[in-house]
């Protein structure tokens, strides 16, 4: 049988939602490390890749092929294991994630630095970035709810002129670091993702983060790379961080961020 291609695995602080391809068929595993019993959730779906996840509730989940051979399953795993006892204690180690409430004076990020949120009364309904503020202006009242879809139709449309372009810099880039290899200019999604800051398909199509404009233009630029050194290694193997050492050598230091 066909083995089934590997993919990468993330610690995610909340769960994606259900998507195209729910998974059939849900089992789960109890692996032992030390005095510890960890259960891992498996579920099967029609998808090409294995894929493993860690929540900020320190649950794991294992996502597979539906034909994918449970002794590849299992060696995976075992391959996996001090990964997920790591990416549980990550989460052990940090504070509750912050709930934004979208009211005067709280501090909202945009790329890497911080600015205080704003409300004013008037029409029509728009959002500024003046001085160190986030300012929003829109008609009376200026509920939490209007302020919130305001900010993040705010984050979007600088997405939609800031990404398209750092990646064109940074194609540019790649082609001067990586002159062997052939580069095209792929087709980028841009929406709002709840687990992953980027991603690259088969097909050589590149979706980003809408909230990646929060981040410093070195972060937006390393995820961005990431992305397309995927373009010649679809998985994390050897070759793929090859790759991407040599044409951001920091990479290491950028990913901190995220």
């Amino acid at each position: 049988m066909r083995p089934c291609r590997r993919h990468a695995w993330a610690a995610r602080r909340s769960r994606p939602p259900a998507s195209d391809g729910e998974a059939r068929a849900i089992v789960s595993r109890v692996l032992r490390h030390g005095d510890q019993d960890i259960e891992v959730l498996i579920k099967r779906s029609r998808r090409k890749t294995i894929a493993i996840h860690v929540y900020s509730d320190q649950s794991a989940e294992l996502r597979a092929p539906l034909k994918c051979p449970w002794r590849e399953i299992d060696d995976y795993l075992a391959k996996k294991l001090s990964w997920i006892v790591r990416a549980r204690e990550h989460f052990d180690r940090q504070p509750p994630a912050r709930t934004l409430q979208y009211v005067d004076g709280e501090s909202h990020p945009f790329l890497g630095q911080s600015y205080r949120l704003v409300t004013v009364r008037g029409r029509p309904r728009t959002v500024e970035l003046l001085n160190d503020a986030i300012v929003v202006r829109c008609a009376s009242p200026c509920d939490r709810d209007v302020v919130r879809r305001a900010v993040e139709n705010w984050y979007r449309g600088r997405a939609g002129l800031i990404l398209p372009e750092r990646l064109e810099i940074c194609l540019r880039l790649f082609i001067e670091r990586a002159p062997a290899l052939e580069a095209f200019m792929p087709e980028l999604t841009i929406r709002k993702m709840r687990a992953r800051w980027g991603s690259c398909s088969t097909r050589g199509e590149i979706c980003l983060n809408s909230l990646l404009v929060q981040k410093p233009v070195a972060t937006i630029d390393y995820v961005i790379m990431h992305e397309l050194c995927h373009l010649r290694h679809f998985n994390h193997d050897k070759g793929f961080y090859r790759l991407l050492g040599k044409i951001m050598p920091d990479w290491r230091e950028r990913a901190g961020e995220l």
